[in-house]
């Protein structure tokens, strides 16, 4: 139903004639957006380049507000030698033709009465002051390639653990989870149950290793054996089990306000360098209905701000 959305209120590109592909593309601004920004693939952020015809890519019913997986039915790549817009603020920075259209939500009634809200597509040059564009969508799909117990413990080992392949047994990785008695402890071990062992505390920081063993271990090594499969793990997630990814990679690294701080708005930052981890942490974020702004220290993270005002 999105992917039908998108092709019914923007340019179906696989409909050009060869003609229109060698001749008119250079003519009509058709095209939108810079070859250097990303797509949403169940593999992670990819760059038209990298983008492969046919993979699943995240699209955006806007009359709903609700995305699903949908593969990608072509690319369209050329020269561009006209005036770009831009839409900046704090933390965002876009850049487009003024043809580029918009999926945006605007208010309808006057400023102390508000009567309801309009979904709409613009182009850039129709975009005011008024209009919100989404920055992320509700994503409802219920198949997943994991539970949201595994995809829970799983976050925890990427948060606040590790997983290993000694070479001498490279068909067996180890993982691990370590907390304080003091925080979270007694959760994982809940969590974990007859799936986990946990060993001696540290005799200095008092922090304890819990041990993912038997069965279940393998159950995870079939699902992810190194931090660079995390982003392909989370593509194939549900919104159940993202959610319950999310709030253990929360809960590992995460601290702020929101439900961290008991308030009513939630506003949080998630620690992790630059790298897979922090990749997959972004596309969790969108599949959950949240913001992530990412920087060289980790993500900042909004639920309450869906939208940037152009």
């Amino acid at each position: 139903a999105a992917a039908m959305k998108v092709e019914e209120l923007q340019f179906d590109y696989s409909r050009l004639a060869p003609f229109e592909r060698r001749v008119m593309k250079r003519l009509v601004p058709f095209y939108c957006v810079p070859d250097d920004c990303e797509i949403l693939t169940r593999e992670g952020w990819k760059k038209a380049d990298a983008l492969t015809i046919g993979e699943d890519v995240l699209t955006m019913d806007h009359s709903t507000g609700e995305s699903e997986w949908a593969p990608c039915e072509d690319k369209a790549i050329f020269d561009y030698n006209g005036v770009l817009m831009n839409m900046v603020n704090k933390r965002d920075h876009y850049t487009f033709t003024p043809d580029h259209r918009w999926p945006i939500n605007r208010d309808t009634g006057t400023r102390a009465e508000r009567h309801g809200e309009i979904r709409n597509i613009v182009r850039g040059y129709e975009l005011r002051g008024g209009y919100r564009v989404p920055r992320t969508s509700e994503f409802t799909g219920t198949e997943s390639i994991c539970t949201p117990r595994e995809a829970a413990i799983i976050g925890w080992i990427v948060g606040d653990g590790y997983m290993r392949t000694r070479k001498r047994s490279p068909n067996h990785t180890e993982y691990l989870i370590y907390q304080s008695p003091k925080k979270f402890l007694r959760d994982i071990i809940e969590l974990v149950g007859e799936d986990g062992s946990v060993g001696n505390p540290h005799p200095d920081s008092g922090v304890v290793p819990i041990r993912i063993v038997g069965k279940f271990r393998k159950r995870i090594q079939e699902l992810i054996r190194t931090k660079d499969e995390f982003p392909a793990l989370v593509g194939r997630m549900s919104r159940e089990s993202a959610e319950a990814c999310y709030q253990a990679m929360m809960d590992a690294e995460g601290c702020g306000c929101g439900a961290y701080a008991k308030t009513d708005r939630e506003s949080n930052f998630f620690a992790q360098l630059p790298g897979p981890i922090l990749d997959g942490f972004q596309m969790i974020c969108q599949l959950t209905g949240r913001v992530a702004h990412i920087s060289s220290r980790g993500a900042y993270v909004s639920h309450t701000f869906k939208t940037i005002k152009s």
